[in-house]
């Protein structure tokens, strides 16, 4: 194998790793074993309900939202995760230029839901009056959303030190 070959195999197998660990990270949440027990995030969102003072109306809005985003969304995560197991087969198999179209795709299907979620926002934003929405956009600055590729998760993680994995402290 030539020295360009090499380079462009390690470039690609180094997206690939990047994409696994993004792929890890973005399964959807795992449902409890009691079927009549609400999901976390069901109880989260009512808090927010709450803390927002949300009416009858905008509660029921907001619900859909949530609901028609969760639909457009699981297709593709489906996707996603097939694509994760593709490129850790592909991986394995040291076939690169699978790595690389599993990579671009895998992009493809990120993009896709992050568009979703962008729309959700929108949409949700659209629900609140001005006071709601200021104290939505605090409730969001304070978790730390809307700051880049980690949207969704609380403040920076830095490297790894005396306060372990990722420490936040």
């Amino acid at each position: 194998m030539n020295e360009r070959f090499q380079t462009r195999l390690a470039v690609i197998i180094a997206a690939g790793a990047v994409l696994l660990a993004s792929l890890a990270m973005a399964q959807p949440p795992r449902r409890g074993d009691g079927e009549g027990r609400p999901h976390m995030r069901d109880r989260f969102d009512q808090r927010l309900i709450e803390f927002l003072d949300l009416t009858e109306d905008q509660q029921e809005a907001w619900r859909a939202a949530h609901q028609e985003h969760r639909d457009a969304v699981s297709g593709v995560m489906t996707q996603l995760r097939d694509n994760r197991e593709a490129l850790e087969q592909a991986i394995e198999a040291e076939d690169a230029l699978r790595v690389g179209e599993l990579t671009l795709e895998g992009r493809r299907l990120h993009e896709q839901v992050r568009a979703s979620a962008e729309a959700l926002r929108g949409e949700l934003e659209g629900v609140l009056d001005a006071e709601q929405r200021e104290r939505w956009e605090a409730f969001r600055e304070a978790r730390g959303h809307g700051h880049g590729p980690g949207f969704g998760r609380r403040g920076h993680r830095g490297p790894r030190g005396a306060h372990g994995a990722g420490g936040d402290a």
